[in-house]
């Protein structure tokens, strides 16, 4: 087996992180216009919206400690809080979605982690987040008896592909917790409830007659996007999907694209904080660690 020193994984960190500095800052050249948009956001807006973005970071720690608990292993606050920061970071402007990968591999270079028992329990929360998203579209096409139908049938998929996820784990060596896994879904839908309060603020400044129905299918449409998300944060897919779903959220195409502007605008914001969040680890990581250095060298 492959060993790697805490030198080669602080150096391969160090890499992806400028590399994603390098995209965003190429990133934010193409896309002038969310910069202009930014400008024109109304400031109680911009900081509901900025605090609604650190509470769903929040979210993804909690959703991210429930994913690794499956594996029983329990991870530091501090560690989990840099590991989603640094995944955010790279999913939006690296192409591919590249945070998963990320995660991964810091699992296995930290924790020991197998790849496999990795991939089956971030497999069984994209199940879950999938679930969800086409819940939440049901809700705002069909009225209460078809919505009932349609939660009985997409609770029946769950059940299948649960089942289906028992007989793969089996061969992974991989061991189901349900407690677990009801915390998981738990989050999972407080995720999409957050994201739901997010979408609403922005698409209510632009159109103020806005039903609720169609905030939670909205929410869901966008949610489902991620599964086709191959550009940098999105960009493009996640507006064709939600202008191809017109007749479902009913909102128009200058409205889904005026929304995610402000959207994309705010969360920039959001990741410059974040990276400089990540920056301010690295320096004490680095800080600590001649620290503890010295000393050691000093008592020898």
């Amino acid at each position: 087996m492959l060993k790697i020193n805490k030198t080669t994984k602080s150096l391969i960190s160090l890499i992806l992180i400028l590399v994603s500095i390098s995209f965003a800052v190429y990133f934010l050249n193409k896309h002038q216009n969310l910069i202009h948009e930014f400008l024109r956001i109304s400031p109680f807006l911009f900081i509901e919206i900025l605090i609604l973005y650190f509470v769903m970071l929040l979210i993804l720690i909690l959703i991210f400690k429930y994913t690794v608990q499956l594996n029983k292993i329990k991870i530091h606050f501090k560690q989990n809080l840099f590991l989603n920061m640094v995944s955010l970071f790279m999913n939006f402007f690296i192409p591919g979605q590249s945070g998963p990968i990320y995660r991964a591999y810091y699992m296995k270079t930290e924790h020991k982690l197998k790849f496999s028992k990795f991939s089956m329990s971030t497999l069984l929360y994209f199940g879950i987040y999938a679930i969800i998203s086409l819940f939440f579209v049901a809700f705002g096409i069909f009225n209460s008896y078809l919505l009932i139908l349609i939660l009985i049938c997409l609770s029946l998929g769950f059940y299948v592909f649960f089942r289906y996820y028992l007989k793969k784990i089996k061969k992974v060596k991989f061991k189901i917790n349900f407690k677990t896994i009801l915390c998981l879904i738990l989050v999972t839908f407080l995720q999409f409830i957050v994201q739901g309060i997010i979408y609403y603020l922005e698409i209510h400044s632009i159109k103020k007659d806005l039903p609720l129905k169609d905030v939670i299918s909205y929410t869901g449409t966008a949610g489902l996007a991620l599964f086709v998300a191959l550009t940098p944060g999105a960009i493009g897919i996640r507006e064709s999907f939600l202008i191809l779903t017109e007749k479902i959220n009913h909102l128009n195409n200058s409205t889904i694209i005026f929304a995610n502007l402000i959207d994309r605008s705010i969360y920039i914001v959001f990741l410059l904080i974040i990276g400089i969040l990540i920056t301010i680890f690295q320096i004490n990581k680095k800080l600590k660690y001649k620290k503890t250095k010295n000393n050691l060298d000093l008592i020898n």
